[in-house]
């Protein structure tokens, strides 16, 4: 599975229901969807992913977490349970997310949320901090290197600002 890039943004309803933008629809026909919470360091958004996919990046964090230290590992999964929500999906493509995730991710009933897509995964984010995060980025990007005539960075910037 893998969406195009795109951006899409949408109301979140009352009732904390959010919809599927339609053009992410067919990669989640006929499957289960998993949200996840943002962890400590990560981007503060939401991902929404298939339960498969979902399921698979649980199994391959835990092997590598139990390769170093079983304990952790169990950690892992009480964390996993706790950082992760399956919620339904109606005919109409909503779905409710829970309190504690929105919080995570600083969105609000009767707002708005931008659905971001790239490779296998989207991100839901409260339209304000995904604007603050493209303006920090853009100005990281921008220190990396002189911007020719055209607004792009002219010379290639090392891969360590990735680490």
């Amino acid at each position: 599975m893998a969406f195009n890039e795109g951006f899409e943004e949408n109301a979140v309803d009352d009732k904390r229901r959010f919809t599927i933008p339609a053009p992410y629809r067919r990669e989640f026909e006929g499957h289960d969807i998993m949200l996840r919470k943002p962890l400590p360091g990560e981007e503060q958004c939401i991902l929404l992913m298939t339960r498969e996919q979902g399921d698979a990046y649980k199994k391959r964090e835990y092997q590598k977490i139990f390769a170093r230290d079983q304990r952790k590992a169990a950690k892992f999964l009480t964390l996993w349970s706790v950082i992760t929500d399956c919620p339904q999906v109606d005919k109409a493509w909503r779905f409710i997310m829970r309190t504690d995730m929105m919080e995570a991710a600083d969105l609000e009933a009767s707002g708005r949320a931008a659905f971001v897509s790239q490779g296998t995964q989207i991100q839901i984010w409260h339209p304000a901090r995904l604007a603050e995060f493209v303006d920090a980025t853009m100005a990281e990007l921008g220190s990396l290197g002189a911007e020719d005539d055209t607004g792009f960075i002219s010379s290639a910037p090392d891969p360590a600002w990735l680490d």
